[in-house]
């Protein structure tokens, strides 16, 4: 690292922590901030229309790099519409103006019983607990590499949702066409079929306590891969996925984990297992503050490159709708000059 880049990253570290700091030190009136906010909802919220947005603006550092430049992005720029009529019909519309296609979301639901509903549409398919956290909730600036490079990620397809045992135990079946998200068809006359049971271990606490346990399973073969740059999308030929998954949150601490396992049996009669996971804890500092460190490892099988890191992130909430992430990378397996420093900066309503 040459001195210029010394200098850059260490103003840029410094001008996050005070971006870090302020929202912490200053002294705010809570009544405002939340009457602010209810205002907001009231002007654009209700249950028949809906409209909410997210705009998350990125800046970046990393001393020394495989690819890529160091600079400012907008992650997300998404407009969301949504709502139900009847308490039976519902709708969602979400577009980007960041992504090709611009449609991210297009889907109705219609409830069969209170308990269970049917979904048509485009939108998220239902496998991994990290890909179905929204955009601004996923606790750091990225999702994990596993979840970005073996999830099914967003489909065309019919799945129907339920609970039962009074809420203690959740399934999800669905069917899809399988394709990379910017097809709007099946291109090869195969589906990708997914099911996932997960239960609910305080399902009627009266407390803020969570604990899920999950697990997802997932097949499809592909004669017609996109090139979108991951392997789920990539890989052509027998893909059969199987996801577990854990979830606690009790008083100020949180735990997470997460654990893909992929089975890929190419045309060609070769097998891949790619596979990877994630365990992220999580601390409450203060009401607007939470610590998260990260274990993110993946293995590629040839197909990617392996990867392992530690991730240090600071999530800072100075309102109801905005937010403040800054994350800080650190390699298993390579020289510090390959960390990275990554600020993201989030309104979303």
């Amino acid at each position: 690292m040459n001195i210029s880049d010394r200098h850059f990253f260490s103003t840029f570290l410094t001008l996050s922590l005070m971006l870090a700091i302020t929202p912490i030190t200053r002294a705010q009136n809570g009544a405002d901030e939340i009457s602010d906010f209810q205002q907001l909802q009231n002007h654009f919220k209700n249950e028949y229309f809906s409209i909410g947005g997210l705009v998350q603006g990125v800046a970046e550092f990393q001393p020394e790099r495989i690819s890529g430049n160091n600079g400012f992005i907008v992650n997300y720029a998404r407009l969301k519409v949504s709502g139900a009529l009847d308490q039976t019909f519902g709708y969602k519309l979400q577009a980007s103006i960041t992504s090709s296609p611009a449609v991210v979301d297009a889907n109705l639901y219609y409830k069969l019983s209170p308990n269970t509903k049917i979904t048509v549409g485009f939108g998220k398919s239902p496998f991994s607990y990290e890909y179905l956290t929204s955009a601004g909730s996923i606790p750091f600036v990225e999702r994990s590499t596993v979840v970005n490079q073996l999830a099914p990620k967003r489909q065309i397809g019919l799945q129907l949702d339920g609970r039962f045992a009074g809420g203690f135990l959740s399934y999800t079946a669905g069917i899809f066409n399988g394709n990379h998200f910017s097809i709007n068809q099946n291109n090869d006359n195969h589906f990708l079929y997914i099911g996932n049971l997960e239960a609910n271990l305080l399902p009627s606490s009266g407390s803020k306590s969570e604990l899920l346990i999950g697990a997802n399973i997932s097949y499809e073969q592909k004669e017609r891969p996109s090139a979108s740059g991951n392997i789920q999308s990539t890989f052509e030929g027998e893909q059969t996925l199987l996801d577990s998954y854990l979830h606690l949150s009790k008083n100020k601490f949180s735990l997470t984990g997460e654990l893909i396992y992929s089975w890929l049996q190419s045309d060609f009669g070769r097998e891949f297992n790619p596979y990877g996971y994630y365990i992220t804890a999580g601390y409450q500092i203060s009401k607007k503050s939470k610590l998260r460190l990260r274990w993110d490892n993946f293995e590629g099988d040839l197909l990617a490159a392996d990867s392992e890191s530690v991730l240090v992130g600071l999530n800072i909430s100075p309102s109801q709708y905005s937010k403040i992430k800054l994350n800080y990378s650190i390699p298993a397996q390579r020289s510090i000059d390959y960390s990275q420093l990554r600020a993201a900066f989030q309104v979303s309503f």
